[in-house]
């Protein structure tokens, strides 16, 4: 199924920087019934967004090329936004879980992202 109301028209940022999967991840979100999503590929770019408008629930990419995406999820973690992690590593080097229980291990399925959305939703 779809998301909730309160899910369906939720605003999520996607923090990513390889373009494809960028795509791969706004597609699934509208799959999902999330019609409002921002992507940006850079640490920058998603404090610039975070500070321009109200998100509800960031997908975060740790490893931003050389960049570290942790900083985005310090930004978050001061603002009660949840934030969902996404790694193409098997196992994730920094403590994450202090920020968030949720990794998605690249790639994923539209179901794995589809719960991982509900349950950040569903915590905060």
């Amino acid at each position: 199924g779809t998301m909730g109301s309160n899910q369906a028209s939720s605003r999520i940022l996607s923090v990513e920087d390889q373009p494809a999967f960028s795509l791969l991840v706004e597609a699934m979100l509208q799959d999902i019934g999330i019609r409002d999503v921002s992507s940006v590929a850079t640490v920058a770019d998603a404090l610039s967004e975070l500070h321009r408008q109200l998100f509800d629930l960031v997908i975060l990419d740790i490893q931003l090329g050389d960049e570290n995406g942790m900083i985005v999820a310090d930004y978050c973690a001061e603002r009660d936004i949840p934030v969902i992690f996404s790694t193409g590593f098997g196992k994730v080097m920094c403590p994450v879980t202090q920020y968030s229980e949720q990794v998605l291990l690249k790639p994923y399925t539209i179901e794995q992202l589809r719960n991982a959305v509900r349950r950040a939703f569903a915590v905060h």
